[in-house]
């Protein structure tokens, strides 16, 4: 199981296989190439008591939980790290809107 859980982590990494991506990105609808990316970053107060706070960064104006229809409607996910920081690669420019959820608290 580890050997096949390693296996998977290599592809969490956003930047992968940018490169590949970058070279097709006229075939793939919606698809934001390198050159229009970032890294968001932030410190975030969470509050006392929260369990496992992820940070999630959405298109303005889309909720996260209906956008899956909506090509557009970029959103990006992480685990908030112990003291509150949170850094998304890779994140296409445009307007967003972050939340921030934990077990029981959003």
């Amino acid at each position: 199981l580890q050997e096949l859980l390693a296996d998977a982590e290599q592809f969490t990494d956003p930047s992968w296989n940018a490169e590949f991506y970058d070279e097709i990105v006229s075939y793939v609808r919606g698809y934001a190439p390198s050159s229009v990316r970032g890294t968001f970053q932030a410190v975030v107060a969470v509050p006392k008591g929260a369990l496992n706070p992820v940070a999630v960064l959405i298109a303005n104006g889309v909720e996260f939980q209906n956008s899956a229809a909506n090509f557009s409607a970029y959103q990006y996910w992480v685990s908030i790290q112990d003291d509150g920081s949170v850094s998304i690669p890779r994140v296409k420019e445009g307007w967003y809107r972050l939340t921030v959820i934990a077990t029981g608290i959003i």
